[in-house]
């Protein structure tokens, strides 16, 4: 979409933020992989290990490995897509800043999308993705025109957020967690 609606100029500046982003990210993704069977022995019958205690350890985990490189884009991201990419790519800073705010957000909420999966709650995990989808599809088609790529990070970060949120609730709903630490 965002091809569609942005000069090709836009989406390779959009493009480099993204992945300095995503490699930000590469923490939150790590945790989600070597989570999942803790959680899934945390439900067993026998279990030797609580489910808050597993949870609170992958939001550890996830914070651990994503705040480094996220807190460098947000204090000085023109230095690094200055230095990585070339002057002309500062202009993603602000996209940059928005998109490491997305990744600390999502790693807030630990690998809550691996603990519904273990759960089995694929309605969840369903409803949570279309939202998410429908909500940036949206909330491009509305900020790209005033807002270019930082419109684009935007709709990145309040799409994310609200995907968060719902697994959130969906797993409050099913009283299976009592309190998320």
């Amino acid at each position: 979409m965002l091809g569609a609606l942005a000069s090709a100029e836009d989406l390779g500046i959009y493009r480099v933020a993204y992945q300095l982003a995503m490699a930000a990210g590469i923490g939150l993704l790590a945790a989600k992989a070597v989570i999942a069977p803790r959680f899934a022995r945390s439900l067993t019958p026998d279990a030797q290990e609580d489910m808050g205690q597993v949870r609170w350890d992958a939001i550890k985990s996830c914070l651990i490995f994503s705040l480094p490189l996220c807190t460098i884009l947000l204090t000085v991201p023109e230095l690094i897509l200055s230095f990585l990419f070339g002057s002309e790519f500062t202009e993603a800073a602000a996209a940059a800043r928005i998109l490491a705010l997305t990744i600390i957000i999502n790693s807030l909420f630990g690998p809550i999308d691996v603990e519904l999966q273990v759960r089995r709650a694929d309605r969840s995990l369903l409803v949570a993705a279309v939202l998410r989808v429908a909500l940036y599809l949206g909330l491009v088609a509305v900020l790209i025109t005033p807002f270019g790529i930082t419109g684009v990070a935007l709709a990145q970060l309040l799409s994310t957020t609200l995907w968060c949120l719902v697994m959130l609730l969906s797993l409050r709903q099913s009283k299976q967690v009592q309190a998320l630490v």
